[in-house]
């Protein structure tokens, strides 16, 4: 997919990250974002569904806590053809967290789909799950 500023191709998925404020029990979110970042980039170059994912990690912190639980579709910008998803994290890190973060981008690839099927959109996600699917092994040694 061309970026819409006619720059390089843009990426399949993106990942954010939104703190609630920084503590103690959050502060490993942090080189975890970090290590997802560079993994869903690198597992999803050259890939195009036709719209772009925005996987927006809200981590719970002493200042704001994600007002929803899971994964949820935000906005559509139709300009960027990118379709926010957040996902709300909790302030400590699960055990095992980047299989966790993996599964939370799968269930927010799910969660797109189920968008594109309430717009009745023909999307083919099945591309960008396999590639998430290709990182598991190697986090799963990480972790």
């Amino acid at each position: 997919m061309a970026d819409p500023a006619g720059g390089q191709a843009a990426e399949a998925i993106q990942i954010g990250k939104l703190f609630g404020g920084i503590s103690r029990a959050n502060s490993e979110w942090e080189s975890e974002l970090r290590w997802l970042t560079k993994a869903v980039r690198g597992a999803t170059r050259g890939l195009d569904v036709g719209v772009r994912i925005g996987i927006q990690m809200q981590v719970a912190g002493p200042l704001l806590v994600p007002d929803f639980d899971g994964v949820r579709w935000g906005r559509y910008s139709s300009r960027d053809r990118t379709l926010v998803v957040q996902v709300a994290l909790a302030e400590t890190p699960p055990a095992n967290v980047r299989l966790n973060l993996l599964a939370l981008v799968s269930d927010g690839i799910d969660e797109a789909s189920r968008w594109a099927a309430s717009r009745n959109r023909e999307i083919d996600f099945a591309p960008l799950k396999r590639a998430i699917d290709r990182i598991a092994p190697q986090a799963a040694v990480d972790s």
